[in-house]
């Protein structure tokens, strides 16, 4: 991996923990020969009434089906989050305090 590579990386990373508190669950592969840049998000499909709907790999059944219908309990669901990382890219960085 070149460190153009890891630059890019981590910047997608550091924005993907910024948004979600984590980016363990995250895929970033970004190809600088191709000029290519993915990012997905993997979650596990739970019932609706689950105790751990809540946790940051998981999604509900009901959810998952809006994004392709034959999903089934316990499958995962890979996605790249793009209308989520769309606004933090148009956002100008917020000053800390």
């Amino acid at each position: 991996m070149t460190a153009g590579v890891k630059i890019l990386e981590e910047v997608f990373r550091s924005m993907l923990q910024n948004k979600f508190y984590t980016d363990d669950n995250f895929d970033i592969i970004v190809n600088l020969n191709q000029g290519d840049l993915e990012i997905w998000r993997f979650r596990e499909v739970v019932d609706d009434d689950s105790e751990d709907i809540w946790e940051h790999d998981k999604i509900s059944l009901t959810e998952a089906i809006k994004i392709e219908p034959n999903f089934n309990i316990g499958e995962e669901v890979a996605q790249p989050p793009v209308a989520q990382l769309s606004y933090l890219v148009a956002q100008p960085p917020v000053a800390q305090l």
